[in-house]
């Protein structure tokens, strides 16, 4: 019901109650009842009246809510895996870590630079004036640079300039587009296909690879390849990243769990003869603050720079050094990264 037809309803129902007889009587007791109906529609919820439409879970149309509950969506099928099978698992998790870290990386760089200012617009305009450079012999002008990087500061200021005391939901989708870009810089999903691609190849988990592959490649396609013009100026209410990113994080999410269960199942296997004391395993807190970076991904995103200006620690800066330094065991971060 759209605003003319509550306008309608509540502008009726004041008519009736104006020019009804002011005397009690049984046409009087109809004309309230009337007013109080139309009343009641006039300023009743939007969507009361509606029947929850359940959809069928498809790849990118879904919306973030229905991928919410992660414990009721079903794991990968994978059965008691063999030692090879973990180990392409393992791989999967490690191709994962990569592609945050490197947006982390990119992140914490310019936010290093930015030093007291913000990092988002000094970001923008080096990548509007390198995404001038479209080929290894094209000289580009000086001027040409100077508009490019004043059109991105008018975008910044427009578009991208976060209130610190908002709640970051309300800047999903703004966020959404930084995510893609600095990713862009560092772990591509052209660069990310390619990986996944090879490590289908031993065969294990090809169903999930494929959908997890055609997601990466639908959101190359939007975001042109990371193009400054497709990501940042495109027409807002047209399309937002936000929902496919949140359909990638939890196809990754089913991994997490898939991984961690296989290695609590291992160690109960394992520690059955003797009941030995539980350790500390490597691979689980891996991917705890795996986990936990790529959940704290927005809120740093809207950090102007590494001041923290009146904000309480977060979880997750625990763990971050923690994560960089596994990935100086991970082969996927220095070879392609």
């Amino acid at each position: 019901m759209n605003r003319i037809q509550r306008f309608l309803l509540m502008f009726s129902a004041v008519l009736i109650l104006v020019f009804s007889d002011s005397s009690y009587g049984d046409g009087s007791y109809l004309k309230l009842f009337i007013s109080a109906v139309l009343l009641f529609f006039g300023f009743s919820p939007v969507r009361w009246f509606c029947k929850k439409q359940t959809l069928p879970m498809q790849p990118v149309e879904q919306k973030n809510e229905e991928t919410e509950d992660e414990e009721a969506r079903p794991l990968p099928v994978l059965g008691f895996p063999t030692p090879e099978q973990l180990l392409v698992v393992r791989s999967l998790i490690k191709l994962r870590a990569a592609e945050i870290g490197g947006i982390y990386r990119t992140l914490r760089d310019y936010q290093r630079q930015a030093k007291d200012d913000n990092w988002v617009p000094l970001f923008m305009k080096r990548k509007a004036v390198s995404d001038l450079y479209d080929g290894p012999y094209v000289q580009v002008e000086k001027e040409d640079m100077h508009r490019a990087e004043v059109e991105a500061e008018e975008l910044f200021q427009k578009r991208y300039k976060f209130c610190s005391i908002a709640p970051i939901d309300l800047y999903d989708e703004q966020i959404a587009d930084l995510q893609v870009a600095l990713a862009s810089r560092s772990a591509s999903p052209v660069m990310i296909v390619s990986r996944l691609e090879e490590i289908k190849s031993f065969g294990v988990l090809r169903d999930w690879i494929d959908t997890l592959v055609k997601l990466y490649r639908i959101l190359d396609l939007a975001t042109g390849g990371g193009d400054f013009n497709a990501v940042f100026k495109r027409e807002k209410k047209s399309s937002s990243f936000k929902p496919l990113l949140d359909q990638i994080s939890a196809q990754w999410s089913d991994l997490y769990r898939l991984l961690k269960m296989s290695i609590l199942l291992s160690r109960i296997h394992g520690n059955i003869p003797n009941e030995e004391a539980s350790k500390k395993d490597v691979d689980l807190e891996e991917i705890e603050a795996l986990s936990e970076l790529e959940i704290s991904l927005d809120w740093v995103i809207a950090q102007e720079n590494m001041k923290r200006k009146g904000i309480s620690s977060m979880p997750f800066e625990e763990k971050e050094p923690f994560f960089f330094e596994r990935l100086k065991f991970n082969p996927f971060w220095h070879k392609f990264f």
